[in-house]
């Protein structure tokens, strides 16, 4: 019979429940990510695309499991600070900002699921006021959620508290590129092509969760 004391039972169980929210977290993201509409609308503007993203059928599944994915992050975020990180380190700080750019992200998201009821007036001309919303909120939380998270991949890799050099590249790259996508919409589309490098986030967070959660595991078997 394990005689394992219950508060460090309680604590490895807090500790693999971040594994498991990043990996959950990470694969929610992926799949939504890759049902997200594709849309050409050159001569529309913004609008327009996000018109014909609303009317497409894949529009909700893909959001509602991107914010998913994002709330899943941010909790494991959030555990990673209180638990994980020694304080007064660089990913520490890092792994704050992502954390709240990670809820930030999902307030977005949010806004994506409830703008799409605006599609008709989109179509008509009409007041958008979720939609207007929904393009702001974007250009503010969108990039603090992409560069947080490529910044704390970076660091964690550094300095080792977090992933490795490996994993740090699809989150840094993937998390400069969602930024710098989101970040300009408002003034041009040219760069609307970097928002697929959003999947690079949610590699890095599976990637991590199934670190942590091997882990976890060695730490449990050598205990």
């Amino acid at each position: 019979m394990s005689t394992t004391p219950v508060p460090a039972a309680i604590a490895r169980a807090k500790a693999t429940i971040t594994g498991w929210l990043l990996l959950v977290g990470g694969a929610a993201f992926l799949v939504g990510g890759g049902m997200h509409p594709r849309v050409d609308a050159p001569d529309g503007g913004a609008k327009e695309r996000l018109r014909v993203m609303f009317e497409d059928g894949d529009w909700y599944p893909s959001q509602a499991l991107m914010l998913a994915g994002t709330a899943c992050i941010a909790a494991a975020l959030v555990a990673l600070v209180r638990r994980r990180l020694p304080a007064g380190a660089p990913s520490r700080y890092a792994a704050v900002v992502a954390a709240v750019g990670a809820a930030l992200a999902s307030v977005a998201l949010l806004v994506h699921l409830l703008a799409a009821g605006e599609a008709d007036r989109l179509a008509g001309g009409g007041d958008t006021p979720i939609t207007d919303a929904l393009v702001v909120v974007d250009t503010i939380a969108i990039p603090v959620f992409g560069l947080a998270i490529a910044a704390l991949a970076l660091l964690g890799a550094l300095t080792r508290s977090l992933g490795n050099v490996v994993v740090a590249i699809p989150g840094v790259v993937g998390g400069a590129g969602y930024a710098l996508a989101a970040g300009t919409i408002l003034i041009s589309d040219r760069l609307d092509g970097l928002f697929p490098t959003a999947i690079g986030i949610a590699l890095w967070a599976a990637a991590v969760g199934v670190q942590l959660l091997l882990r976890d595991r060695r730490a449990t078997v050598t205990a």
